[in-house]
């Protein structure tokens, strides 16, 4: 009986499809470990949610696990028969724009959010906040939108829903990391009236308002935050931080 060969670049590698579950499970396992060791230090839910760096490496696991079970189910659509784009052994200008784009657009997937995040070394100030938030708005938010557009070329036939799915699950997750501080940018911060009633927990520069919103604020602006009293705050809205008191 003859046997026909499979196309699949999963042939004879069932690694390759396992990766994804891998993937995915070790991102639940860092979730809950996470999330447990938060709780037990006496962290809130709401709390929690402000600081989120300790999660990023586990969901950076899962937006790729998800990416990759995607990519090998479009594998298996195209079954071969590729696009003729990628067929080709030469390339146009064009198309050599468009492929130096999609290597951008992939590598800001996961390269992007790490280097945004390395921003947070330096303290947020009113004369600072606009550079480090306009940074990270361009890495988070305009490469990952704009490197996809010339990739929409190849939503079609009947692998298009899932190759959508791959592309605006993989700009999403840049964005919308960056969506806050690209929103700061365009409006800038305001002075707010508040009054504070409780700061959060020691690990955490958090301050709760007597209107139920919680701030962010800079180690720098400790003694100038007192519980109970009532302050005029420089606010950037979008992001909840404290820039300046006075």
């Amino acid at each position: 009986m003859k046997v026909k060969k499979s196309t699949s670049l999963a042939a004879g590698k069932p690694w390759v499809e396992s990766l994804p579950r891998c993937l995915l499970l070790v991102s639940g396992g860092l979730l809950a470990f996470f999330l447990l060791k938060d709780m037990r230090s006496g962290l809130r839910l709401d709390e929690i949610g402000f600081y989120f760096t300790d999660y990023a490496i586990a969901v950076t696991f899962a937006v790729i696990g998800v990416l990759l079970s995607i990519g090998l189910r479009v594998q298996k659509l195209w079954d071969g028969n590729w696009p003729p784009e990628l067929n080709k052994t030469s390339f146009s200008p064009r198309e050599t724009l468009r492929t130096i784009i999609a290597m951008i657009w992939a590598f800001s997937i996961v390269l992007a959010p790490w280097l945004a995040l390395f921003l947070n070394i330096f303290d947020l100030t009113p004369s600072n906040w606009r550079v480090l938030f306009g940074i990270r708005a361009t890495l988070l938010v305009v490469i990952p939108v704009l490197g996809v557009l010339p990739l929409l070329h190849f939503v079609r036939g009947r692998a298009a829903p899932l190759v959508l799915a791959f592309l605006a699950l993989g700009t999403a997750f840049p964005a919308l990391t960056g969506l806050q501080s690209a929103i700061d940018v365009l409006r800038g911060p305001e002075w707010q009236i508040v009054s504070v009633t409780t700061f959060g927990a020691d690990e955490l520069d958090l301050v709760k308002l007597s209107d139920g919103r919680m701030l962010r604020y800079p180690e720098r602006l400790d003694s100038a935050l007192q519980s109970g009293s009532t302050h005029r705050v420089l606010v950037l809205r979008a992001s909840r931080y404290i820039l300046d008191v006075h």
